[in-house]
């Protein structure tokens, strides 16, 4: 097992408590229900300064290196967690990673996309420990250096390719766990509104979009999404709901 080399109590967050940082992991998903079944604090972040085997929807693999920010949260189920959490969290962090790269927009469900290029993507994961269920959420972020993507109809880039700078992944670190902190305790008291957030920050409404899962493919245009994280799609059928799952979105045509 890897050495701790880090762990901060007191951030002065509401959600986020405590920073556990190892050299290398292979999934920052996987340890932390280690961690969880070892009695670790709710608000717990695990961050791997690499990981070799992450994890993405779909069973794709997340190919991340040391330019890479690597880590998961962890909360038990009852607390105040909003709907639609990768899109609230890809709210915050769309806002905080803004500061260097401005151009930075949420994919549905979960990926933050700078033009149409990845540079960071999450998933949640559900975990029963002792009779309590806990939520495991990933987040891996392309900061500096260069990332294949195999993922069809998709490209990576690093924020550093887009600004044009190497940037400091402890500033950066900490400033996306102070945003996604904020949001969290906004959304979890009520006050947020995912809708007017995506308006902000997404880059799929009111756009032409592809919608693919295993049974079949549609087109339409993305004109809302529920506060559960369901996408609304108008067709000349109508408007659909689609809700994450085994489902996939792809531009038609974004800008």
């Amino acid at each position: 097992m890897n050495a701790i080399l880090e762990h901060f109590q007191h951030l002065g967050l509401s959600l986020v408590h405590g920073i556990e940082t190892y050299p290398s992991l292979p999934s920052t998903n996987a340890f932390a229900r280690t961690r969880i079944a070892a009695g670790c604090a709710p608000g717990t972040v695990i961050r791997a300064r690499q990981q070799t085997a992450g994890r993405g929807r779909q069973g794709r693999h997340w190919l991340g290196h040391k330019g890479s920010l690597t880590f998961s949260t962890i909360w038990p189920l009852q607390w105040r967690i909003p709907e639609a959490l990768p899109l609230v969290i890809g709210v915050g962090a769309a806002a905080a990673l803004a500061r260097w790269v401005p151009d930075i927009r949420v994919k549905w469900p979960n990926d933050l996309w700078v033009g149409d290029r990845k540079v960071a993507g999450m998933l949640g994961e559900t975990f029963l420990a002792t009779d309590e269920r806990w939520l495991i959420f990933g987040m891996g972020i392309n900061v500096n250096g260069h990332f294949p993507l195999q993922e069809e109809g998709n490209q990576a880039a690093s924020l550093a390719e887009c600004c044009g700078t190497e940037l400091p992944l402890e500033t950066v670190f900490l400033h996306v766990l102070q945003h996604m902190d904020s949001i969290l305790t906004q959304y979890g008291a009520g006050q947020g509104s995912l809708q007017k957030d995506l308006e902000r920050w997404g880059n799929f409404l009111h756009r032409l979009v592809e919608v693919r899962g295993s049974q079949e493919r549609f087109c339409g245009r993305a004109v809302g999404v529920r506060s559960d994280g369901a996408l609304l799609v108008e067709t000349g059928q109508g408007i659909t709901a689609v809700h994450a799952g085994d489902v996939s979105l792809r531009p038609a045509t974004f800008p």
